[in-house]
């Protein structure tokens, strides 16, 4: 795999590096609208975990992100040149294949998360539906591209790639309200409840997480990799190996910080957020890793 990253042209890195931030700001958006529904209800804590311009903020980028991939697909096509990313017939052909219905699907997704906006006693039912829905048009954009759509059984790699995005939505969407909450100056209290709440549902979640991405990586190389493997079986194994890592991660909040942080420890708050940092970092090069594989590892 390090041949491979290795020899990527300027443009190819700018594809795979613009893919990861669409991955990253998609998903944060979708997960923060998650978090926000499940955890966050006091409005002191919501000013703290500040959901509402983090999910705004990423569903924005996400939107621009995503409407960069055709020119972004049609340039690759070219062989890596700015006409190509204008040319009428590579744009065409592009957003006439998968890439067409999920940018279709991710920006009418991204747009209907606004509804966190909607807080209203009138309209915050119908601003919670309208989030519920578009966390749902951006886990399905997902499967219109990528290896899962060429593979068999199709409706299984389907399955198995809407329940993996649904866990790391949920959990990438967590980490940047926790981090801020673990560190404003709102009721110690207050954040230990949510943190607890959060960890017994997250816990299982990335668990859940980690078997999915096992099932879904054993369904596209059917089964285990031949040794040496090849750079698509090194990346998938990367990214499981990273995911292990998140899921000790959890466990390490769960078990340990998270009860110091409820018993003010000494220092409990900068070592949880330096715990939540850490994921972060590895979340980002999960998805990296991801972006490699959707688009520059063939399998």
């Amino acid at each position: 795999m390090h041949e491979v990253v290795a020899g990527l042209d300027a443009w190819s890195l700018l594809l795979v590096l613009a893919t990861a931030g669409l991955y990253a700001s998609a998903l944060t958006a979708a997960g923060g609208s998650l978090f926000r529904l499940i955890f966050v209800g006091d409005p002191p804590l919501e000013r703290s975990a500040g959901c509402r311009p983090t999910i705004v903020v990423a569903a924005w980028m996400a939107i621009a992100l995503a409407l960069l991939q055709g020119p972004l697909q049609a340039g690759f096509l070219a062989g890596g040149t700015l006409a190509g990313a204008f040319d009428p017939t590579l744009l065409v052909a592009v957003f006439e294949a998968n890439q067409g219905s999920r940018i279709v699907l991710l920006v009418c997704g991204l747009l209907l998360l606004h509804g966190v906006l909607l807080d209203a006693p009138r309209a915050a039912n119908w601003g919670k539906a309208l989030s519920v829905l578009g966390v749902a048009l951006v886990v399905l954009s997902f499967t219109q591209v990528g290896h899962t759509t060429g593979g068999e059984p199709r409706w299984l790699l389907a399955s198995l790639l809407v329940l993996h995005l649904a866990a790391v939505a949920f959990w990438m969407g967590a980490l940047i309200p926790l981090f801020r909450m673990v560190g404003q100056p709102v009721a110690t209290d207050l954040v230990a409840r949510t943190l607890v709440r959060f960890g017994r549902v997250a816990t299982a979640v990335v668990a859940f997480l980690v078997a999915a991405a096992f099932a879904l990586a054993w369904t596209l190389m059917g089964g285990w990799p031949a040794w040496p493997p090849s750079a698509y079986a090194q990346a998938i194994l990367l990214k499981l190996g990273l995911l292990l890592l998140l899921l000790g991660c959890a466990a390490l909040n769960r078990w340990w910080l998270v009860p110091a942080y409820q018993r003010s420890a000494s220092r409990a708050g900068p070592r949880l957020r330096a715990s939540i940092a850490l994921e972060l970092l590895l979340v980002v090069c999960v998805l990296f890793v991801t972006a490699l594989l959707t688009t520059a590892i063939p399998p």
